[in-house]
């Protein structure tokens, strides 16, 4: 399957007219991060009972502006449309990987405004560097059985070269069967401090190798 080409994607919410899309690539530029106004850039998105999946995407912040504490997500699985934190709290449903200041990239799982799963990856002053994800859904995997989500850190566009491997288990409501977005781009709205970021996602895959997951399949529905 080819890349995503944002420009038919259906929801974009961006007050300050910082997100920038084309065929490839979400670009966000000096994008308020924490403090609001809410932005993020999304699409309908069915995952599929049962089904497993892999999706691939290159990301990178660019830069960090105002107090320290800023987060970005890059890709996302959500029950609705919103910002992160109108999502979490108090009955979304969201896995999603987001990378915050100079410190931590994350995969996390989210239910009805508790942590279900969170596995992060120290960058260790890596922060502006180029990764090259790749996520794997294994729909009948982890604990209890209703998914386990795998990202693999690369630092070259070959996904040869293994930073990192993160793993953590559905939430219990599963993805597969509330899951209806998904996100390139997503802000917090957490607090009043301005923390602000400048960065992409591109190159999303959603079936990049049939030889990665051979029974990976998908169900995309515009409407």
């Amino acid at each position: 399957m080819a890349n995503e080409d944002f420009t038919t994607w259906a929801y974009e919410t961006d007050p300050g007219a910082d997100i920038g899309i084309t065929a490839s690539t979400v670009t966000w530029v000096n994008l308020e991060t924490r403090a609001g106004p809410k932005s993020w850039f999304a699409d309908d998105f069915s995952l599929g009972v049962g089904v497993d999946a892999v999706h691939e995407w290159e990301m990178q912040v660019v830069a960090w502006f105002g107090a320290a504490g800023a987060a970005i997500v890059f890709w996302e699985l959500a029950s609705e449309l919103d910002d992160n934190t109108g999502i979490r709290d108090p009955w979304g449903l969201n896995v999603y990987v987001a990378q915050s200041g100079s410190t931590t990239l994350w995969l996390v799982g989210y239910e009805a405004g508790a942590i279900e799963g969170f596995d992060p990856y120290v960058m260790g002053g890596t922060e502006f560097d180029v990764f090259f994800q790749r996520l794997s859904i294994d729909a009948d995997g982890g604990v209890p059985g209703k998914g386990q989500f795998t990202l693999q850190l690369y630092s070259d566009s070959g996904r040869t070269v293994l930073l990192d491997t993160l793993v953590i288990d559905a939430p219990v409501l599963t993805v597969a069967d509330n899951a209806s977005f998904i996100y390139a781009c997503q802000t917090w709205t957490s607090d009043t401090t301005s923390r602000r970021s400048s960065g992409y996602t591109k190159d999303l895959n959603l079936d990049p190798s049939a030889s990665v997951v051979p029974q990976a399949m998908f169900q995309k529905l515009h409407i």
